[in-house]
C-alpha cells in the first residue's frame, strides 16, 4: 500500500484539525499538516513505538499506537517556532528580550574573599584501608 492509499485519520485535539495521521496501517505512522509536509514519525520496533521525527532527548518511545499517536503530536507541537504559530506574540517576546530591564542588569559580585575552606589532607593515608580488588582496574 502506497502514502497515497495509506488510511489516514485525524488528531484527536481539535486545534489540530488541519493535521492527519498517515502510514502503513503496521509499523510507520507519520503527522502531516495541512500542506502535507511531516510534523512527527512513529515507527514499530520491537513492540514499542519509537518517535523518530521530530528528534528528542532522551528518546521517546510508547507501548500503545495510540499513546504514542498523542505523544508525538505534542512533540510536534513543542518543535513548531513561535513565529509560524503567533507572530504577534513571537515579535513581543523578541522585542522583551531586546530591552534592558528597568532595574538594570544583574549586580555581578566577586565571591567573598572571607570564604575559605579550611579543609586540609590528615595523615599520611596509612589508616585508610585497601581498594577492595572487585574496585581494582583490571591490567
Amino acid at each position: 500500500m502506497g502514502l497515497a492509499e495509506a488510511p489516514q485519520s485525524q488528531p484527536a485535539a481539535r486545534c489540530l484539525r488541519e493535521w492527519w495521521w498517515g502510514g502503513d496501517s503496521e509499523h510507520d505512522y507519520s503527522l502531516y499538516n495541512q500542506d502535507g509536509l511531516t510534523l512527527a514519525r512513529v515507527v514499530l520496533v520491537d513492540g514499542r513505538y519509537h518517535l523518530r521525527t521530530p528528534i528528542a532527548i532522551p528518546r521517546q518511545s510508547w507501548p500503545e499506537l495510540e499513546e504514542a499517536k498523542r505523544g508525538a503530536e505534542s512533540f510536534a507541537l513543542m518543535a513548531m517556532p513561535l513565529e509560524g504559530v503567533d507572530p504577534k506574540l513571537a515579535a513581543r517576546v523578541k522585542r522583551d528580550n531586546s530591552t534592558p530591564h528597568p532595574m538594570g542588569p544583574p549586580l555581578n559580585r566577586q565571591p567573598s574573599q572571607g570564604a575559605t575552606s579550611d579543609w586540609k589532607p590528615r595523615g599520611t593515608g596509612a589508616d585508610m584501608p585497601d581498594i577492595p580488588e572487585a574496585l581494582r582496574r583490571a591490567r
